[in-house]
Order: structure tokens, then sequence, then C-alpha cells
């Protein structure tokens, strides 16, 4: 449920170089990144870690699926990552940041040649 709902307000945000972080949009959506992220992670550190395992493992396979069919869908051979991945894999590293996860533990959801691809393209410092 948790994943639901993080998908659905993910489209609202995007990542700004000189602020550092995910914001609106939209200036009249009330929702911020850094607290939508922290209030993500302690509602997942209520329950079983189990809980953010499979959090993680859902948010693996959006981005698998997002990305394979973009790339199947096209005859390039480099493929430029949508904003829907973009914007998810910003939302992972500064979970796995926020939360103290070592990357190994999004990596077996979410392969590394992945984030490699997302680091080239994405607009982070």
């Amino acid at each position: 449920m948790n994943f639901l709902f993080v998908l659905s307000q993910l489209p609202k945000l995007t990542y700004v170089k000189s602020v550092g972080s995910m914001i609106c949009k939209k200036a009249t959506d009330p929702l911020d990144g850094p607290p939508f992220l922290v209030g993500t992670l302690t509602i997942l550190r209520q329950y079983h870690t189990d809980c953010a395992d499979r959090f993680l493992a859902l948010m693996g396979q959006y981005v698998r699926t997002m990305v394979h069919t973009v790339a199947s869908a096209s005859t390039a051979k480099v493929v430029e990552l949508p904003p829907e991945v973009i914007n998810t894999m910003v939302y992972v590293e500064d979970f796995i940041s926020f939360a103290k996860m070592p990357r190994k533990v999004v990596e077996c959801h979410i392969p590394g040649y992945i984030f490699d691809e997302f680091r080239r393209q994405a607009p982070r410092a």
C-alpha cells in the first residue's frame, strides 16, 4: 500500500539541482520531497524490516519494468530513461541515504547498470 501511495505522489515532484532535493512541480501542491521521504521511511520503520525490503522490491520492479518497456520500444543502442524512472531513482537514492542502507541492499532489486545509467543521465550534482 505504501508503494502505491509513493508512486502516486512522485509525479508531483521534480529534482532541482540548486536545492539538492526533490520539490513540487506546482507551487500549489502541498508536498515537499525530503519530508515526504522521511515520512515514508518512518512509517516503514514501524514495521518489520521485511516491509522495507518488500517496498524496495516493488520500487525495483517498477524501475526494471519501465526500463524494459522503453528499451524494447526503442531501436537505439543507448536509451534515455523516462522522467518517471529518473524521479523514482532519485527517491530510491535519497531513501537509502536517509535510511543509512548500503547500496547493495537496493542492488538486489535494481541492477547496478540501471543505477550507472541513471547517474549518467540524471540532473544531480
